[in-house]
């Protein structure tokens, strides 16, 4: 069996991956299509080939987080702030 045609336990086999991360690539991917890979990488289940991909993809979650994380806390302090000008006794 060659590596084209390997499976990787209950994900997609190398070529799967390959293609959509040429899809990736080139921008033509879909959300769905991107969720799959992350997932696919996140999983820590995929060939060695795939290793610099997968940092890319592990990045930009991280990231994610943290922009999540740094816009609920934005949202948090301006809704604490307007607290406080709207009720003037309380500064």
């Amino acid at each position: 069996m060659s590596i084209e045609n390997d499976i990787i336990p209950n994900y997609m086999n190398t070529l799967e991956i390959r293609k959509l991360l040429e899809k990736y690539y080139e921008g033509k991917s879909t959300e769905e299509e991107e969720n799959m890979l992350l997932e696919q990488f996140l999983s820590g289940d995929y060939s060695p080939e795939f290793a610099a991909d997968a940092s890319i993809f592990e990045y930009f979650a991280h990231v994610g987080k943290k922009r999540n994380y740094c816009r609920d806390s934005k949202e948090k302090m301006m809704k604490n702030f307007q607290s406080l000008t709207d009720n003037p006794s309380l500064s």
